[in-house]
């Protein structure tokens, strides 16, 4: 076994050994229900249910699932775990397979998984291990066709623009999605300001107009890097060609390259902090036209070229 995997065996991460199911194979999907059963199985969802996770997924908790399944046949089914825990300790993922047993036969089988950080306090090994129970219970109810919308593309589309509104994350550099209602949402929209977007009497042709996107919130910190780099490509030195490390540069073209992308597209956070640090050092470089005393601190592979804009979520050049 890999050394970054961990099968938890001690006395404080309790394992059960493998569960015989050549016997259970044998009732796979034989079991009978009523109507009054499969209407409660198979009930659309009611969508005040549905929570979002930051990066967009949408879920059912798994408190829904027991719901249905404890009305359609109460003391009936459970969630069996087979085999052992296994944490990926690279992956600071915990691990578990599960079979749901349903009327005494095998309806479905998945395995769970529940990310685990050991600095966490607030998160022990047992509560790992249960977080993949309910993850793995999720997956087999999917396996048997309970809420399978959460998993249509048009629901999804549709329930996400009716419940929910996504936030632009400098740190992140991605946009985090929240449901209305939401306190965290309400905050984030607090401490962001909206700019409207700019608009752009001629495009390319086959383009979208700027006006066709909604701009990403600009934070405070993002919009202060923004007026850095342009009071670096704004001084009055920053003109005429200039060897930069390899490369040569019209300061002017530079210039005007920035400015138009300032003004049409939001960068990741970490990208537009790359772009300051090249237009200061360039900036520098300038002022003192010698440019072989300049130590290149960046790779050519580290530096992003100049003359082309990166392309990120946001970009209203698209």
């Amino acid at each position: 076994m890999s050394d970054k995997e961990m099968v938890i065996r001690d006395e404080k991460k309790i394992a059960i050994k493998d569960i015989d199911i050549g016997n259970l194979i044998t009732g796979v999907g034989q079991i009978e229900i009523t109507d009054e059963q499969q209407e409660i199985l198979f009930a659309p969802v009611d969508e005040n249910k549905i929570e979002t996770r930051p990066d967009g997924l949408i879920y059912l908790p798994w408190v829904f699932y027991t719901e249905r399944l404890n009305k359609a046949f109460p003391m009936q089914w459970a969630i069996i775990p087979k085999g052992e825990a296994r944490y990926l300790a690279d992956e600071k993922l915990m691990m578990r397979e599960y079979l749901l047993i349903i009327k005494g036969s095998l309806m479905a089988s998945a395995v769970g998984e529940q990310n685990y950080y050991e600095n966490n306090e607030k998160m022990s090994y047992t509560d790992a291990i249960e977080g993949t129970k309910s993850n793995a219970l999720m997956r087999c109810c999917k396996a048997i066709g309970i809420s399978n919308e959460l998993w249509q593309p048009e629901f999804i589309t549709k329930w996400k623009k009716e419940h929910t509104d996504k936030i632009w994350d400098d740190n992140k550099g991605k946009y985090l999605w929240y449901k209305i209602g939401d306190d965290r949402l309400k905050k984030k929209k607090k401490d962001t300001k909206n700019d409207e977007p700019i608009k752009d009497d001629n495009p390319a042709e086959g383009a979208r107009k700027a006006t066709d996107f909604k701009r990403p919130l600009k934070s405070k910190a993002y919009l202060q890097i923004e007026e850095e780099i342009v009071s670096y490509i704004s001084a009055p030195y920053f003109t005429g060609e200039l060897m930069f490390g390899d490369k040569k540069y019209n300061l002017d073209e530079v210039k005007n390259d920035r400015m138009s992308h300032l003004n049409n597209t939001v960068y990741h956070m970490n990208d537009l902090k790359k772009m300051r640090n090249i237009v200061k050092r360039m900036a520098e470089t300038a002022e003192i036209r010698q440019p072989e005393d300049v130590d290149r601190e960046l790779s050519d592979d580290e530096l992003f070229d100049i003359n082309t804009p990166a392309e990120h979520e946001g970009n209203l050049s698209k």
